[in-house]
């Protein structure tokens, strides 16, 4: 039986959740069934390497990387018409904005293929080109869209309007073999100088205004005063990084604040962490990073805004600070609230390990790697 060739279709290949989940999908796909390549449209933008095209390269991915200039960038556009024609691509599989439309898009135009987006995020985005391009993805240009949670699904009905027969919920899924609570964070704590009797409270995020660094910085202010053996460590870039670093300097955490940039030791970084502190204010789909703490025995405290609440079981797995409030979007968060629970969780170890031990079994029961996969084989045999 001849292989299904999958183009998996995306902005860039640095590190972030979306990136993740294509490589999750592109190395574990039943390769017996499925042969996959991948294709960026804009690499080159972000001012960070892209990572992941090196480690899909390594895995025997062939990675197409385009940096398309505009919508009249015709050279593009052929040489993407000719790798699904020398490829004998089946079936497009897009992902991220604008990634998504141009995807879907030329995959009609060259072929007039079947094609699946899978939106990670909840959006807002109120301009025309946004808008038109949403409209004419989700009328037409979409055969199905795969939506990573219930609250990303919730905003594609409801926002976007997408017809709701072609809307498939595949969570996310995690690697239980790579993260594990049996890591060791040990190195890591040895490179930021961290000692074995200071507690590590950590975030790992794209550095803009969405994540909610601001607040990230304003609780690592109060705690630490409370509790000067307190670490914070944010890993990550991104177009507020300068900004953050002088926010460092100015609330004087420079020596309680540790920075570094995106990495592919994660698990061993996560391991290095006592504590997982997510504060986004909107915008979350169904947090890679959240899982792949859970799954590496960490309690989370996070904003109680988009899918959170689909992760977090309050006081179980972590704590939604204002459990009663939730949002799809929030444009303010109150400090003290996360203090108290960071607190709460840095004085007592029991309730760490225990809190972490439950984390990890949700994430095993309903967040494992092997279930997404199996989802999205099934939903691309019904396609092709």
């Amino acid at each position: 039986m001849p292989k299904i060739n999958i183009l998996m279709v995306l902005d860039n290949l640095t590190i972030g959740g979306a990136q993740k989940i294509v490589c999750d999908l592109a190395t574990n796909l039943d390769k017996n069934i499925f042969h996959v390549k991948v294709c960026t449209l804009f690499s080159g933008r972000e001012n960070s390497p892209e990572i992941l095209a090196d480690y899909l390269i390594g895995h025997g991915i062939k990675v197409f990387q385009f940096n398309t200039e505009s919508w009249r960038d015709f050279h593009t556009f052929a040489t993407f018409k000719n790798i699904v024609k020398q490829e004998n691509i089946h079936l497009i599989h897009a992902h991220m904005i604008p990634a998504d439309f141009w995807g879907c898009l030329l995959g009609k135009i060259s072929a007039k293929l079947p094609t699946i987006y899978t939106r990670h995020n909840t959006y807002y985005l109120n301009g025309f080109v946004s808008r038109f391009q949403n409209h004419v993805l989700n009328h037409g240009l979409a055969n199905k869209i795969v939506a990573v949670s219930q609250a990303v699904k919730e905003n594609l009905l409801q926002v976007w309007k997408a017809p709701r027969f072609t809307v498939n919920i595949i969570e996310n899924g995690v690697d239980l073999v790579k993260y594990t609570p049996n890591n060791s964070g040990e190195k890591v704590r040895k490179e930021f100088e961290i000692t074995p009797d200071e507690i590590v409270i950590g975030n790992i995020s794209r550095f803009e205004a969405r994540k909610g660094y601001d607040i990230f910085l304003k609780i690592a202010f109060e705690a630490s005063k409370i509790m000067p053996e307190l670490k914070f460590l944010m890993i990550g870039h991104g177009p507020q990084e300068a900004f953050l670093q002088a926010e460092i300097r100015r609330l004087g955490l420079d020596k309680v604040v540790l920075l570094s940039r995106p990495r592919m030791d994660m698990p061993e970084v996560l391991a290095a962490m006592d504590i997982f502190l997510f504060t986004p204010y909107w915008g979350e789909g169904l947090p890679c990073v959240v899982l792949e703490a859970m799954a590496s025995g960490i309690p989370v405290v996070a904003s109680n805004i988009g899918s959170n609440r689909e992760l977090i079981i309050q006081d179980e797995t972590g704590y939604l600070p204002d459990p009663k409030n939730w949002r799809m979007q929030i444009s303010r968060l109150n400090p003290r609230a996360f203090v108290e629970k960071i607190i709460l969780l840095a004085t007592n170890a029991t309730l760490r390990k225990k809190m972490g031990e439950q984390a990890r079994r949700y994430v095993e029961q309903r967040f494992n790697l092997e279930t997404m996969i199996q989802k999205h084989q099934a939903l691309y045999l019904d396609l092709v």
